[in-house]
């Protein structure tokens, strides 16, 4: 999933009460458990940051120092409940994206976001048409709140703000809000962007 997963960093760590706004982390190069060495896409760093400034940056070095904080084993928790189904390894790379997840599993946990919180199982159909022209309406899964609305609002507020300036400006709408991280693999092995509108989620 790449950077895309750092929204799960995120959402733990504001539900766990951190400011991303007056919080700051270390923008640096880090040798972190076995010998893992973490740096950013173009090697450049910042010194100490708050989380907002490293979202809209994608800072690899501060989602690492903030995974290794919070445990791995809670953002993994926080993404099955979110949405994702496939199987997460809790390691401490966790939160640059290192597991690999189906587009529809990343999109049912951002969507998880874009309803304030509320998490739905996906469905394939919405409605039935038969050749007598009746129709008839798939029922809608009901939804359940996983994460606070407040949380949900603010980990949007900094994804928008990625939109408007940081990785994911390409996405920009000039009608309405946007929020959404990018994610890169090693070599572009896989290219993201998971984000929303009001009215849809892709």
């Amino acid at each position: 999933a790449g950077s895309t997963f750092k929204m799960f960093v995120l959402t733990n760590a504001i539900e766990r009460g951190i400011n991303p706004y007056s919080t700051r982390y270390l923008s640096a190069p880090l040798i972190g458990p076995d010998n893992w060495r973490v740096h950013t896409f173009e090697n450049t760093y910042s010194g100490r940051i708050p989380l907002t400034q490293a979202t809209v940056e994608s800072d690899n070095t501060v989602y690492a120092r903030l995974t290794l904080d919070l445990g791995p084993q809670p953002i993994a928790g926080l993404a099955h409940r979110m949405g994702i189904q496939s199987s997460l390894k809790p390691v401490p790379t966790i939160g640059l994206g290192v597991n690999a997840i189906s587009p529809l599993d990343l999109a049912t946990a951002y969507a998880t976001l874009a309803d304030g919180g509320v998490a739905h199982d996906p469905t394939i159909l919405t409605k039935v048409v038969f050749p007598d022209g009746h129709t008839e309406n798939a029922s809608q899964p009901k939804g359940k709140q996983i994460v606070d609305p407040k949380v949900a609002a603010a980990v949007t507020k900094v994804l928008e703000a990625n939109v408007r300036s940081g990785t994911g400006t390409a996405a920009a709408l000039t009608d309405r809000p946007v929020a959404g991280k990018t994610g890169t693999t090693d070599s572009f092995a896989d290219a993201w962007f998971a984000g929303w509108v009001p009215q849809l989620m892709t």
